[in-house]
């Protein structure tokens, strides 16, 4: 080690744009040889300033443990999450000059087996929610607890449900008292300011831009056209394996989402009966 070694690599650093140990020494190699260059080269990089500010490796926290409402075993959506993406365009229907308007996709994800069902809404309101929380109770059956961000939209519905629930007594009638009797919900909300601790939902909304964005664009679609592409969406999320694909033919296939709805895949290639084929 001597003054000239440390000019050149000070040369060499500079001349290669604070390159790593391998550019200069490669760089080096080409007209001098330095004895124990590379444990030099080494020594000097972890010396430079601007380097050591760059190269700094971020912490990575250990993930938590899992929800307890994670890791229960219930069928699918009986303990369910809930949030908004959008806006969308829609427009009111086909042809030139039609108006459009804001529209938004309402996702509910279960918590046990991450099946996806989505929802368009024509509005941000609380009304527009309770509206598409009755389509999807009516297609998935009772869910007893729901997740959900602190929306001003879902503390709306939150409130409107409970007011309802408290006068199913006094004010309504029996059949409509015993359907909101059977259809009581938990509404649970995540802690303002949090959305890392909705994960789950917020994956979920990821995934849905993903294909919406690819299929349609910047297309602007009606009511109907937007409903039957969140359908096939739907249908593509809950066809995701969620166990690990294997190189061997003769395993089983991976567990989806959709084996928990309809004990198959919702996408499959078409079937052929060879047994009756000539």
């Amino acid at each position: 080690k001597s003054h000239l070694t440390e000019l050149l690599l000070k040369e060499a650093h500079e001349r290669t744009l604070h390159g790593g140990p391998q550019l200069m020494l490669n760089y080096l190699r080409s007209k001098f040889w330095i004895v124990r260059a590379k444990r030099l080269i080494k020594h000097y990089v972890r010396k430079c300033i601007r380097c050591i500010r760059f190269s700094a490796r971020s912490q990575n926290p250990f993930m938590g443990q899992l929800p307890s409402v994670r890791t229960m075993v219930n069928r699918a959506f009986y303990q369910s999450g809930v949030d908004y993406a959008g806006p969308v365009n829609l427009r009111v229907s086909k042809g030139r000059g039609q108006r459009s308007y804001k529209g938004y996709i309402c996702l509910f994800i279960c918590m046990s087996t991450r099946a996806i069902h989505l929802e368009a809404v024509s509005s941000l309101t609380t009304e527009g929610f309770l509206a598409a929380f009755k389509r999807f109770v009516s297609r998935r059956g009772h869910c007893a607890d729901l997740w959900s961000d602190n929306g001003t939209n879902f503390i709306g519905a939150s409130r409107e449900l409970k007011s309802l629930y408290a006068q199913e007594r006094s004010s309504m009638t029996t059949e409509i008292a015993a359907e909101l009797a059977n259809n009581g919900t938990n509404w649970h909300f995540i802690s303002p300011h949090s959305p890392h601790f909705g994960g789950l939902w917020e994956s979920g909304v990821k995934s849905t831009k993903h294909h919406l964005r690819r299929v349609i664009s910047n297309s602007t679609l009606t009511y109907e056209e937007m409903a039957t592409v969140l359908t096939q969406i739907k249908a593509c999320l809950n066809s995701r394996p969620i166990s690990q694909i294997t190189e061997n033919a003769e395993d089983p296939m991976p567990l989806t989402p959709g084996h928990f709805l309809i004990m198959a895949p919702l996408l499959l290639p078409p079937d052929i009966n060879y047994e009756k084929s000539s």
